[in-house]
Order: C-alpha cells, then sequence, then structure tokens
C-alpha cells in the first residue's frame, strides 16, 4: 500500500524538525523582545507603599506572608499607625489586608454585647507577583526583589508572626510593646534585638541559616524558644542579664559559652541521643531576664557575654 505521505529518510526529517524547532525559537524570541522593555534603573527607584492608621486599637497582631522581598527590616516609630515601603516595587504591588484574628467568630454570630468596635486589629501584609509578561517581571523574580521597610507604632501591644519573609531579615524590636512573636524560616540570615521591656513570648524555627538575637539592657522579662536544624545561633547577652538556658543538644550540635555562664546539670548520652543541658548566668537583680529553651540537631549554638 502507497502512502500519502513522503517517505522521508530519517536524517532529512531530523532536519526539517531543528529548522522548524529553530524557527519556533526565533519567533518566540521576537515576540519577548517586541515587548516593552523595562528599564531596571527606573524600577530599582519605584517604590510601592501602603499606611493603615490604627486609630484607637488596643492591639496588633501583624503576618507578614512569606517571599515578600530580598531584604525585611522592620522597627518602631512614633507615627499612630502602620506603614510599609517596598523598593523595586510597582504601585500596588504590596497589599495589607484584614486578617481574621484568632478564634473569632463571625460577626454576625456575635452576641448582641459583642456588636462594638473591635479593640484588636489584625493585618496581613502581602504583595502581588506578576508571572507575564516576562520582561516586565524583571522587579521580581530576577533579582530585583526590593527592600521592604516595615515601621509599627510603639504604643500599641504587637503580636507578629513572620514566615519566610526574606533572605536578609532586621527585626529591631527594642522599643516595640511585643506580646507575642512567631518567627520561621528555612534558610538566610537575620539579626533580631528583642524588646528591652515587657513580657514577650518569642519563638524561633529555622533550618540552614544564621539566627543573630541580641538581649539589650532594660527590664524584659523574656521567654524564648528557638529551634535550629543546621545552622548557627547566636545569642548576645549582657552580663547583667539573668539567663536560664535549657540546651537540648543532639550529638552534631556545639556549643560555645562564655564564662560567666555555668552548667547546672545535664542529662543523655549516646552517639545519637539527645543531651539536655542547663545553663545559668546569674546577672544582677535590676537586669533583664531571659528564660530559653533551645533546641540544636545540628550547627551550632554560640553565647557571647557584653559588657554594659
Amino acid at each position: 500500500m502507497n502512502s500519502a505521505l513522503p517517505a522521508w529518510p530519517l536524517s532529512a526529517a531530523l532536519l526539517r524538525l531543528s529548522v522548524t524547532l529553530g524557527v519556533l525559537f526565533l519567533l518566540g524570541v521576537g515576540f519577548v523582545f517586541s515587548l516593552k522593555p523595562v528599564d531596571l534603573k527606573q524600577l530599582e527607584a519605584q517604590i510601592s507603599r501602603v499606611e493603615r492608621p490604627l486609630g484607637a486599637a488596643e492591639r496588633l497582631s501583624l503576618t507578614l506572608a512569606p517571599d515578600l522581598s530580598q531584604t525585611l527590616m522592620l522597627s518602631g516609630s512614633d507615627a499612630p499607625g502602620l506603614s510599609a515601603e517596598l523598593s523595586a516595587s510597582r504601585e500596588g504591588d504590596l497589599k495589607l489586608s484584614a486578617a481574621p484574628l484568632p478564634n473569632q467568630l463571625p460577626s454576625d454570630r456575635l452576641p448582641n454585647s459583642a456588636q462594638t468596635p473591635q479593640k484588636e486589629v489584625a493585618l496581613t501584609l502581602s504583595r502581588t507577583w506578576r508571572d507575564w509578561p516576562l520582561l516586565i517581571q524583571l522587579g521580581g523574580q530576577n533579582g530585583l526583589a526590593g527592600h521592604l521597610k516595615v515601621r509599627v507604632p510603639r504604643n500599641v501591644p504587637l503580636r507578629l508572626n513572620v514566615q519566610q519573609p526574606a533572605d536578609q531579615t532586621s527585626l529591631d524590636l527594642q522599643r516595640l510593646n511585643l506580646e507575642r512573636l512567631t518567627f520561621s524560616s528555612a534558610r538566610g540570615q537575620w539579626n533580631v534585638t528583642l524588646p528591652e521591656s515587657g513580657q514577650p513570648d518569642l519563638t524561633f524555627k529555622t533550618e540552614d541559616g544564621v539566627l543573630k538575637l541580641i538581649l539589650p539592657e532594660g527590664t524584659a522579662r523574656s521567654t524564648l524558644s528557638a529551634t535550629s536544624v543546621s545552622g548557627q545561633l547566636v545569642l548576645r547577652v549582657p552580663l547583667t542579664a539573668r539567663a536560664d538556658l535549657t540546651v537540648k543538644q543532639l550529638s552534631g550540635a556545639t556549643i560555645n559559652l562564655p564564662p560567666s555562664f555555668q552548667e547546672l546539670d545535664s542529662a543523655g548520652s549516646g552517639r545519637d541521643s539527645a543531651r539536655l543541658r542547663h545553663y545559668l548566668q546569674a546577672g544582677q537583680p535590676d537586669g533583664p531576664q531571659l528564660t530559653a529553651t533551645l533546641s540544636l540537631t545540628g550547627g551550632s549554638l554560640t553565647v557571647k557575654g557584653v559588657s554594659p
């Protein structure tokens, strides 16, 4: 039976296929370059801003969505509201939206006595990513993720939830009225200055990164829980602070502490089993207090004493 299709030799068929794919590729490249390119220098200068007045709110619960930027800087402000600025980002990329409060009923199910203005405000800061066209997205996935600056009022009690925020994160919590912080990130470098007053509850979870925590002078009574899988945990503690550390250490982790810390007791043995260690720095009665539980699967813990 004769076929209606010509019988091409294998080499000729491969040649025709290569030519066809080449033409399609050139057409695709031509289409992309026909789009209006974005001036990278101009894009670097663009900033997306959001603001939210808090009014008479007695508490702020703030969630920072994952992958906001390459660099995050959070600090306190004397202004009465919340503000955020993201560089290398077009207007409208940064969004501040209301979030449900923990354990809160829908408004239509609240009793009549509860139909009053909310004293607690819950917000989520997120970013809009544009996937197409490719060249217009140069400010996103292609290396210009930008610097995010977040300012929160110092006088409003704050509950902060940060998950995978950026490759480099700097949290200046020293003068904030922080009640609770939940921070989790797989990798990166984080520098966190803890509050100088109040009774903050702090939780950090990392996999492979460098987490530097600074306990400032002050009157804070801080509770810290930190988990590190294979990264570096660095804790700077003033010599005036009473620091009570309970360390759960596996065989692959190393611990380095200054002479001001005394090991009180330890438990556990064996190559693969966890070992609990208890360290104490007495400090001074009027100094800050830190009670920490640290879990190290691998990596290292380094505690540095800081003179006043």
